[in-house]
């Protein structure tokens, strides 16, 4: 048996609506605001249309159309008030109504914008991008996707500066872009495709203040025209920083496969029977650079490195014969590092000398990995 669905009913919606009436009356203060809320103003013009006419009407039909009324017409308003001091409750009838009328007009006003912002908050909250609004003074506005919190890792961003959201501890790139955006919102700087082509902030590194937060994102900035008026800019804001992250994965991973199949084509060329015998002599030569400077620092003899210098340089010659020559950069590294050592001989220390043990365990260590 199939089973119906059933719509909502129509005195379900009524009863919606009128919750939603009775929460504007009593709750918003939008329903009452006559400098934001257009409503007020068409309900009281609706509401003035009956007492208006019963005032013509009254007025003309007692004294008739003279011409010198017609062009004077304040005489109206008089009548206006002539009416409420010899009719004051009847014409109050009149008022009252035509102030409920305006009320009620504002109320639909707040219904009206409370479904038009659900609606951007329900657009907002399920977008994977930040989007937020900016007023002329840079202030972030109340309309924002929720996913704007989760990048900053901060709730309540509405009334904040965009620019010290973006670079909380960096006052420079605060100035340059407080700098930037008056030029996005002076018209005559940019058509409206050329503002990303000269945006400097397209990818910035965001650190929160307390540098717990560290993120890189991807910044963009739209305007939002009212005629001729820039009367706001929308700011894309994207978390890049797994992007980033992996890209540079990619090329490490890239460069180091590079560097292996240079590497394995170097043994190639040089022969494999050569490049065995060239271990062999290269593990001898390792040993012995590092018998001379096992005591560098408990024994304060220079020699020892001049000996160790000897023996690098002899490896490198070989390596260089066979054209091995990621060896032979590595072996030019470690005689650059002795030679400074032998220039800061006062200044050695047994850390130091640790250090450049460990690189010559990495060159043997290198050159046998690649043994085939």
């Amino acid at each position: 048996m199939e089973q119906k669905i059933k719509s909502p009913t129509a005195s379900l919606n009524i009863f919606n609506m009128f919750k939603l009436f009775i929460k504007a009356l009593l709750t918003e203060s939008f329903t009452y605001n006559i400098f934001k809320n257009p409503y007020i103003f068409f309900g009281f013009l609706a509401g003035l249309q009956v007492p208006a006419a019963y005032v013509v009407g009254d007025y003309f039909g007692s004294i008739g159309l003279r011409e010198h009324d017609v062009k004077h017409f304040f005489v109206f308003f008089k009548h206006w008030v002539d009416l409420h001091l010899s009719q004051p409750v009847f014409m109050a009838v009149f008022d009252i109504a035509t102030i409920a009328l305006a009320i009620v007009f504002g109320a639909l006003g707040t219904i009206n914008r409370n479904i038009q912002r659900k609606k951007m908050a329900d657009i907002l909250n399920n977008i994977h991008i930040g989007i937020m609004l900016i007023d002329p003074q840079f202030n972030i506005e109340s309309d924002y996707s929720s996913i704007c919190e989760k990048i900053f890792g901060t709730k309540k961003l509405a009334g904040k500066k965009i620019e010290n959201l973006l670079f909380p501890s960096k006052e420079g790139s605060r100035q340059f872009l407080t700098n930037y955006l008056n030029e996005i919102f002076n018209h005559e700087m940019f058509i409206n495709e050329d503002i990303n082509e000269h945006n400097p902030f397209n990818i910035i590194e965001y650190e929160s203040e307390d540098g717990s937060n560290k993120k890189i994102l991807a910044v963009e900035f739209y305007r939002v025209w009212n005629d001729v008026i820039i009367k706001k800019v929308m700011v894309h804001i994207e978390d890049i920083t797994e992007t980033v992250n992996l890209k540079k994965q990619l090329e490490e991973a890239a460069a180091s496969a590079r560097t292996e199949l240079d590497k394995t084509a170097q043994i190639l060329n040089a022969g494999i029977e050569l490049y065995q015998q060239f271990i062999q002599e290269g593990n001898n030569l390792i040993k012995q650079i590092k018998t001379s400077l096992k005591g560098l620092f408990s024994q304060r003899d220079v020699s020892r490195i001049n000996e160790a210098l000897l023996f690098l340089s002899q490896f490198r010659v070989k390596a260089l014969n066979l054209g091995l020559t990621f060896l032979v950069r590595k072996t030019h590294n470690l005689e650059k590092v002795l030679h400074n050592m032998k220039q800061n001989f006062s200044s050695l220390n047994e850390s130091m000398v640790n250090e450049i043990i460990t690189a010559i365990d990495e060159l043997q260590n290198s050159m046998e990995e690649d043994s085939l």
